[in-house]
């Protein structure tokens, strides 16, 4: 069972590459997923939103900031919005003199008295910059404090300003006290403050990147929300406090787990007190299982809580590898009714500030959908066939659930199974159970009973090959009747049997919407390829090139087979010409062995001008006019014979 199942997902089997849980393309496929490299920006986001709760609370600009000098000129018009547009431009003018001149170290005298109150922060700002700047010394000029004693209304475009300086000014001495700085900042943008330069932003990646010693720009680095995070810079810095001095890594809270998740935890963990789990064991724990160190995952398992639900989930795992499947779905079962029970935010990564993050990784609705997974396995391996379909819908992953409802499970039971528990609205992939379904019937000819499962917009169509196959059909009617009608199967085959039949590949990948990719098959094999069955078309984005992407239509036998008939019925030399021609054409690219017989059959069609062509050509002959009625033309109304005989015309 387990290698048959293997074959058949072979084509999807490459491991998914992603920052937070490892969900791989089918839980049949592959017993665990691997990944080339660990991700570090899910561990450290998680780590920001625990230690640096304010820093991931705000929200950033996406237009991102102005220019200083653009913002000097817009703060300040807008500061005097309430002044007369002759005395505004001209306060302006004034004040960038005045700016101008304390940026070179010049304090010109200026009389605070008889400023409007909506001016006065832009002098202050400009005067503490000229004390900043004639005495490198100064950590807090005296300007800027006067500047936040204002009251709120007359300090509204320069506070955010002040705390990005003094921010700035506070890292040459401590990144502690910049960071304090870079918080007041954030938290008065929040409360309505002016940021026109985005400085919020840049606040973060200051704090880790101007740091001056390896220590603070590591401890600083996942307060960083905006910043895209360069695993080297992560890694550099680990491993240049690591080098430096051990022991202050192990004794500052954040960077022990930073080590954690980076050196071997093992010997890291014997040094800490007892009785103390770090937040991120069960995170690393969970990664030593996904990237195949099961040794040292086994290792790990006793000094995670008994009951957490990682470990709960491993051991689950690890009895599924040694063969013990009841013991395997009896903690996986466990496992859910905890979860369950534990009623955790909907949004697994919005954990408050001092929630444990083992319940941000192990509680999140993410990770409920790899033990569905895992569980789906262990049911297939049982047997038990309606609950592995059931698990891998849970999961959300299609692909098995194709498999299970493509080759495991009787249609009869699938077609019980669609009747009684997809229809309600809280089954999310009840729709695609049923299309599936109604796809598997129309294939095994039982086309009547498809149309209950077909989804609303496609019964018109459902309903037309309906029709027109009672027409091929109809002894009553003439023999150029019915073989227009088998001709009109043949068109509907090619333009709709996609969506009335599915591929006929096993199983029945309809959501990869006919595409599969076209790539060396080592490039599947080392896993540099990431297809994820759960997300709807998001895997084609991820290949090196798209445009290598073919569509492979597996019922186009079936559509020649309609066409020959419609040719070896018909009474009519241009009808019988254009079906064998037809048939020929439908399958000339991808089984020219098998078209050679339909274009033997045209070669025999006496009286066509299709005929003749064929045989000076010793193949199928272009016919532009007939292509395009077969591919492009509306299925509806149905062309005549005389349209046929004009498209078949060289």
């Amino acid at each position: 069972m387990k290698r048959l199942l293997s074959a058949l997902l072979l084509g999807a089997s490459a491991a998914a590459v992603g920052c937070g849980p490892y969900f791989p393309p089918s839980y049949l496929a592959s017993e665990a997923p691997r990944s080339p490299e660990l991700k570090y920006e899910y561990d450290l986001e998680l780590l920001g939103k625990h230690f640096y709760p304010d820093a991931w609370a705000f929200k950033p600009d996406p237009a991102g900031g102005l220019s200083t000098a653009d913002a000097t000129r817009s703060d300040f018009l807008a500061a005097a919005a309430l002044l007369p547009e002759e005395e505004r431009q001209n306060a302006l003018a004034s004040y960038l003199a005045y700016d101008r001149a304390c940026r070179t170290g010049e304090v010109p005298k200026f009389n605070t008295r008889s400023l409007p109150a909506c001016l006065k922060e832009f002098y202050l700002y400009s005067s503490g910059y000229a004390e900043m700047k004639n005495n490198p010394d100064c950590r807090e000029p005296a300007a800027w404090k006067e500047l936040i004693g204002l009251p709120a209304a007359d300090r509204k475009f320069r506070t955010t300003w002040v705390h990005y300086m003094l921010g700035n000014l506070a890292l040459k001495e401590s990144a502690d006290a910049a960071y304090r700085h870079y918080r007041e900042l954030r938290l008065a943008r929040q409360a309505g403050f002016v940021d026109s330069c985005a400085l919020a932003e840049r606040s973060g990646r200051n704090n880790w990147l101007l740091a001056d010693n390896p220590f603070d720009q590591l401890r600083y680095l996942p307060a960083d929300r905006i910043t895209p995070l360069w695993k080297k810079n992560f890694l550099r810095l680990a491993a240049e406090a690591w080098e430096l001095d051990r022991e202050r890594v192990l004794r500052d809270p954040l960077l022990r787990e930073i080590a954690l998740l980076i050196f071997d935890p093992l010997p890291i963990l014997k040094e800490l007190p007892n009785g103390e789990t770090p937040l991120v064991l069960e995170r690393v724990a969970a990664d030593c299982y996904f990237h195949n160190k099961l040794d040292r995952c086994r290792a790990l398992l006793p000094y995670l809580p008994e009951d957490s639900l990682i470990r709960l989930y491993l051991e689950a795992r690890f009895a599924k590898r040694e063969g013990n499947l009841e013991e395997a779905a009896g903690k996986l079962s466990l496992w859910l009714a905890n979860y369950r029970k534990q009623a955790l935010p909907a949004k697994g990564f919005s954990s408050p500030a001092g929630e444990k993050l083992r319940q941000t990784w192990s509680g999140s609705p993410e990770f409920s959908r790899d033990v569905h997974g895992v569980l789906g396995a262990i049911h297939v391996d049982r047997e038990d066939f309606l609950e592995a379909l059931h698990a891998f819908l849970q999961a959300g992953s299609w692909v098995d659930a194709a498999v299970v409802a493509e080759q495991l499970l009787p249609t009869d039971t699938l077609i019980e199974y669609c009747r009684n528990h997809t229809a309600t609205p809280e089954n999310r992939y009840g729709t695609e159970v049923r299309y599936l379904l109604a796809r598997r019937l129309m294939r095994e000819n039982r086309v009547r009973e498809a149309g209950e499962f077909f989804p609303p917009q496609l019964l018109p169509l459902h309903e037309l090959y309906i029709e027109t196959s009672i027409a091929a059909n109809d002894p009553e009617r003439s023999k150029n009747e019915r073989a227009l009608a088998l001709f009109e199967l043949g068109r509907l085959l090619m333009q709709k049997g996609f969506e009335l039949r599915g591929t006929e590949l096993e199983p029945d990948l309809f959501y990869l919407d006919g595409n599969y990719p076209e790539l060396p098959s080592e490039n599947w094999r080392n896993g540099q390829i990431s297809v994820d069955g759960s997300r709807l078309f998001f895997w084609k984005a991820e290949l090196p090139n798209r445009n290598r992407i073919s569509r492979r239509f597996h019922y186009r036998r079936i559509a020649a087979d309609y066409f020959a008939r419609a040719g070896a019925l018909s009474e009519d030399p241009a009808l019988r010409a254009a079906g064998f021609w037809a048939a020929g054409f439908v399958l000339a690219k991808r089984h020219p062995d098998e078209a050679d017989g339909y274009y033997r059959m045209l070669c025999d069609c006496a009286g066509s001008p299709l005929a003749e062509a064929a045989r000076k050509r010793n193949w199928l002959p272009a016919a532009p006019g007939l292509r395009d009625l077969i591919l492009k033309a509306p299925l509806l109304p149905q062309p005549p014979l005389e349209e046929i005989t004009r498209a078949a015309t060289l």
